[in-house]
């Protein structure tokens, strides 16, 4: 009967409204809202994820549907509603979906209920909130590093449900506020993410949340973006004591219609005391770009500085980003003891240009490259990692990777492909690890990942994101001399819930 009412809500008839300024959710959205601001060629700061723009509802790609009827029914959010200056829109949230292992009989699932509210109070203030409650058996991969990690990837702390599943809630939400024409305040329980690109070697979305304060000033063509968070640390069940630090990211940014340039520094401050627990902030954490210049790239508040850079010519969007950790100036950047991070890629949010009203493709290459010991520190605790999870790559650090996407989209139909390639050193990949050694460490090592994966999908809703779906996957991991492959098939409904990285 659940199953029957979430499927009977999806299809409420609504009405269309719209809005002063949005801030879109981090989810797969997020790619519709690049499509229209690429299109239109809007000038805005694209580095920082989510996005403030100022375009209402129209960055959701309708479908062409001549009926008015099922324009409510497939291009509109759940529920809407709008009086003077206040606006709510709610969509019902979810996920049920089955994958079938070859040569296994057991039943991996996933079965997830939730809801969206957004909207606005007043001009100048945005809110959303979500909240997700879920059940899942996952693969057999997924399911190790749940066991290792103590947490569900992505998606925090789990309890157990039925024999060997998983159960675990989360909600997240923000409040963003425009005083004036020009600044911005945001406070959030949510993720964030820097980079053009699927994956961000500085910050992504790819642990748990996590509470956060954050500043953005634009004027002309410059922005400067600064975020205090707090981020947690534990070993074994959530029942025990969270170690907190506090973290801070700066963004020094010029961009214009093509050119998106910034300078980030970001720094993990150690405020707490481990023997009483009482948190401790130096009159620096309040100003945070000056970290670097008083206390290095590698002491107890560890920093770190990079580039995030993107350009735009015609249909295609060419990124990048450089990461340094602790660099040795007296010696080559490609030396052994060296760590920092780069990336390079190209991707198309709409490769025919918006040619055909219901036909789009979308592609992506990309490389990334980690040193050794990249994100860690010697200091406890101190290293970039949230909720036992790295706050950038989901490998952490010591590996090269090679990422190809390719969405097809048709009227309704969307068919998939990613592919990637991952080559990984067991020695410094743990950023977790306080004793570093950067004596004889290279990449070309240990093992060798390769993901594959097929899907196609009938979007039912567009505003949601609900869609049917079905698809295969393979993974291969080769490691001393040793093959394990798998193959699995899966099916299911689900709508837009979030960005999730099994992909490792």
């Amino acid at each position: 009967m659940r199953i029957i009412f979430l499927l009977i809500s999806f299809f409420i008839i609504h009405t269309k409204i719209s809005a002063q300024f949005s801030v879109p959710p981090l989810d797969n959205r997020i790619n519709n809202v690049m499509f229209y601001l690429l299109q239109k060629d809007t000038v805005i700061d694209i580095s920082w994820m989510p996005l403030y723009v100022n375009l209402d509802n129209k960055y959701f790609i309708d479908l062409n549907i001549k009926s008015s009827f099922f324009d409510y029914l497939i291009n509109r959010n759940n529920l809407d509603y709008k009086k003077n200056d206040f606006s709510m829109h709610l969509n019902l949230l979810g996920n049920l979906s089955f994958v079938n292992k070859q040569e296994d009989e057991t039943r991996y699932y996933r079965n997830t209920r939730g809801f969206e509210i957004f909207g606005q109070l007043g001009e100048n203030l945005f809110y959303y909130t979500k909240f997700l409650e879920n059940q899942a058996v996952f693969v057999p991969y997924i399911n190790e590093y749940i066991d290792s990690m103590v947490i569900v990837p992505g998606e925090g702390w789990w309890k157990n449900f039925g024999e060997n599943g998983r159960d675990y809630t989360y909600a997240m939400g923000y409040v963003v506020y425009k005083p004036f024409e020009n600044l911005f305040l945001e406070i959030g329980h949510g993720k964030n993410f820097i980079g053009n690109g699927y994956r961000s070697l500085i910050l992504s979305d790819n642990s748990f949340i996590y509470p956060y304060l954050k500043l953005k000033f634009v004027k002309g063509h410059f922005s400067f973006t600064n975020m205090w968070s707090q981020m947690y640390n534990f070993f074994v069940r959530y029942y025990f004591y969270h170690y907190t630090k506090h973290s801070t990211f700066s963004s020094f940014t010029y961009f214009n219609q093509n050119v998106n340039i910034s300078f980030i520094i970001a720094t993990n401050w150690k405020t707490s005391d481990y023997q009483t627990f009482v948190n401790h902030f130096p009159i620096t954490f309040f100003v945070p770009p000056i970290a670097p210049l008083i206390y290095g790239l590698d002491s107890e508040n560890n920093s770190l500085l990079a580039v995030n850079f993107s350009y735009r010519w015609r249909f295609l969007l060419m990124y990048s980003q450089v990461v340094l950790d602790n660099i040795d100036l007296s010696k080559s950047i490609i030396n052994t003891s060296n760590r920092y991070a780069c990336q390079i890629g190209i991707r198309s949010y709409d490769i025919l240009k918006n040619k055909w009203k219901n036909l789009h493709l979308s592609m992506l290459t990309e490389f990334n490259y980690v040193r050794p010991y990249t994100y860690a520190s010697e200091f406890r605790f101190q290293g970039f990692y949230h909720y036992n999870q790295p706050i950038a790559h989901p490998l952490g650090a010591s590996f090269k990777e090679l990422i190809f996407r390719i969405s097809l989209w048709i009227y309704n139909l969307e068919l998939q492909y990613n592919y990637s390639l991952i080559k990984t050193s067991t020695l410094g990949q743990n950023i977790f690890d306080t004793q570093i050694s950067m004596l004889n460490l290279n990449i070309d090592g240990a093992a060798k990942i390769t993901h594959n994966f097929f899907k196609l999908s009938f979007i039912i809703n567009s505003h949601t994101g609900m869609r049917m779906f079905l698809g295969v996957s393979m993974r291969d991991k080769s490691k001393d001399y040793s093959l394990d492959r798998s193959f699995y098939k899966f099916i299911g409904l689900t709508t837009d819930l979030g960005r999730f990285y099994y992909d490792f």
